[in-house]
């Protein structure tokens, strides 16, 4: 409901803000409800299991109403008003999503009080490191589109309103590569060979679709060439972005996975112990 008061009142969602306020009120709420729940009746209320699946639940079912409903604008009306044709621009699937991460908090405090090293708050810790990367990360980040000519150099990107975007490297494409099916004018890969250079020095890369070049917190997409040419195309366009929380994205992801790791001895040291 309250989703739905400020998408009618505020409109759509605009990514932006302060993210250091941002990280430091989604790690904020989470201590001060936990240290609450011995007086406040809501804290403790929303601290348990059943908040937590409840919530997951109603997500899911969201996410899938939002992938039922058309994102080119043919699908507004009412339901576009209220914030359901596009979750990355809903204040309901936003309000949701936070309100979710709160509780993966409360749950992930609370596991510090266990002793054992177990998986359960290994795979709370890491999902609330995801959550808040995620949601933390849509403010810090920036994409923007470079399209560039071999031998060319540039420094500077076009983000999604048309302004420039002053980068902190420069690329130059040294060549552009595409290999088509036998007969047919389709690509079968296409990718560019560029020179990153930057004040710590020269690197060499060969970006593919789905496999981008890093460079710091930057990634460098292959996004497109000049279809009219198609092999013979004499530019490449390059997607530049940057996202500085996918460190912590990366360390909640490596957490998932010694979690699983540990879930499987504790599984393997009860066998044994009923043995």
């Amino acid at each position: 409901m309250a989703g739905v008061a400020l998408q009618l009142i505020f409109g759509e969602i605009h990514a932006g803000g302060n993210v250091w306020v941002c990280l430091a009120l989604l790690l904020a709420f989470p201590f001060l409800l936990y240290f609450l729940k011995e007086r406040w009746k809501f804290a403790r209320s929303i601290s348990g299991a059943e908040s937590r699946i409840v919530t997951m639940c109603v997500l899911v079912i969201l996410l899938l109403f939002f992938g039922l409903i058309p994102q080119n604008g043919s699908g507004r009306g009412i339901l576009g008003a209220l914030g359901f044709h596009d979750m990355k621009t809903s204040w309901v699937f936003a309000l949701l999503l936070i309100y979710f991460t709160v509780l993966i908090g409360i749950q992930a405090i609370t596991d510090l009080k266990i002793k054992k090293l177990s998986a359960m708050p290994i795979f709370h810790w890491s999902i609330f490191a995801i959550l808040v990367a995620g949601i933390c990360g849509v403010g810090a980040r920036k994409t923007a589109y470079i399209q560039i000519n071999e031998g060319e150099t540039l420094n500077t990107a076009i983000d999604a309103e048309g302004n420039s975007l002053q980068l902190p490297f420069s690329i130059k494409l040294e060549d552009f590569q595409m290999e088509e099916y036998d007969g047919t004018h389709q690509p079968k890969e296409f990718l560019s060979k560029i020179q990153i250079t930057s004040g710590k020095g020269n690197k060499q890369a060969s970006v593919r679709v789905n496999h981008p070049a890093r460079f710091a917190s930057w990634k460098i997409y292959q996004s497109g060439y000049d279809v009219s040419k198609g092999k013979d195309s004499e530019y490449s366009v390059l997607n530049v972005v940057r996202d500085p929380m996918w460190p912590v994205t990366q360390i909640g992801l490596w957490g998932l996975l010694i979690g699983c790791i540990f879930m499987f001895i504790d599984k393997a040291a009860r066998k044994e112990a009923k043995a």
